[in-house]
């Protein structure tokens, strides 16, 4: 028997693009897997994008990651790998950060039991402090749900109503914390466990790769670097959607193998 699935276009929720590129299963584990074996920051954000969707099912709850270091790192680099397993990579690149509580919660809504990569932390700060942001990204984070607001509010805003589970991603130039303490609001303890900082780099690592990169002739470690950078941007589109499509297909082929945590 066959089954549609019918999106409402008019719910407020900020739907997911889940996206085929044009390459293949095959494009993404050369040209993205491989490259992730040589940064453990690439290895976790993917984990990540495979992670999400069985958080329902093992009954653990939404939580954040928050890559932080200093520019042209490359750590929305690790943002885009990851999202490039679920097919997230839209025309207009990655999500950015939403700045009020009704919009976070719709993103969440979007990309529900799933990644959701939010690139551009410091856009908007004149609007409001990235601090803030932070607060309520993690709080939206904490409840696994949209608030529950006044029926009429909700059908007049066309807000979403359905709960969520995902695991959120996002760089930042500084540590969420050390961005609160210095702006006098220090992140309250659910904050830090829900929205955790990584640091996205280390004294012995060039950039998001750990160690130095074997630079070809004629390059230097750091021209390495950004080269292998730039191209995986450039091949996670091209290869996008294909992973985490094949991760489910066998997943539900099998759902038992997952280990139910009681």
């Amino acid at each position: 028997r066959e089954r549609s699935i019918v999106i409402d276009h008019q719910t407020g929720a900020k739907v997911a693009s889940l996206q085929l590129g044009a390459g293949s299963l095959k494009g993404w584990k050369k040209k993205v897997a491989t490259v992730a074996k040589k940064s453990s920051r690439l290895r976790l954000c993917i984990a990540a994008a495979f992670a999400a969707p069985v958080l329902r099912p093992l009954g653990i709850d939404s939580f954040g990651l928050n890559l932080y270091g200093e520019t042209s790192t490359g750590k929305s680099s690790c943002l885009v790998a990851a999202a490039s397993a679920s097919g997230l990579i839209g025309d207009r690149g990655l999500p950015g950060w939403a700045d009020s509580g009704p919009a976070i919660e719709q993103l969440m809504v979007g990309h529900r039991d799933g990644l959701l990569p939010l690139d551009e932390t410091g856009d908007g700060e004149e609007k409001m402090p990235l601090a803030k942001k932070a607060r309520l990204l993690a709080y939206a984070i904490s409840r696994n749900r949209p608030r529950n607001l006044d029926k009429g509010y909700e059908k007049g805003s066309n807000l979403p109503t359905g709960d969520s589970r995902n695991i959120v991603l996002s760089s930042s130039e500084r540590a969420l914390g050390s961005v609160a303490v210095a702006e006098g609001t220090p992140r309250l303890g659910g904050e830090e466990v829900r929205l955790i900082d990584v640091p996205a780099t280390d004294a012995n690592s060039q950039g998001i790769f750990d160690g130095s990169l074997k630079a070809k002739k004629g390059r230097s470690p750091a021209e390495q670097g950004k080269r292998t950078v730039d191209n995986l941007r450039k091949d996670a589109v091209i290869n996008q959607g294909f992973a985490l499509d094949k991760f489910l297909r066998k997943y539900t082929k099998d759902p038992g193998a997952l280990l139910v945590l009681k």
